[in-house]
């Protein structure tokens, strides 16, 4: 039972990481237009929920504060976002801001 639940819930797991970097990546495709919570809903087929839900445990904010941040590095000539993919550890394998970038 209990393997059951660890199956499903890594399944779940994977499943918002992936939508993540799917919505991530369309994101920085369209930087230079104006992105809307509706624009977001539209491209990734989630709900308003799943969306903010997803945002909020793998990247730490609301879609459209990250849409901002991303705006704001891509102005300064900044990198936008990398991914951290490692299949190895226990880590959430997600988008992130470098170490670098991150405000003190």
């Amino acid at each position: 039972m209990a393997e059951r639940i660890f199956a499903s819930l890594s399944a779940k797991k994977e499943f918002e990481i992936r939508k993540a970097q799917e919505i991530c990546s369309w994101v920085i495709a369209q930087l230079n237009e104006k992105i809307e919570l509706s624009h977001l809903l539209e491209a990734s087929g989630l709900s308003q929920f799943q969306l903010v839900r997803i945002f909020e445990i793998h990247l730490k904010t609301t879609p459209i504060q990250w849409v901002r941040q991303q705006k704001e590095l891509q102005s300064q000539g900044k990198p936008t976002f990398e991914f951290a993919v490692d299949m190895q550890s226990e880590k959430t394998h997600a988008l992130f801001i470098p170490e670098r970038l991150r405000k003190k």
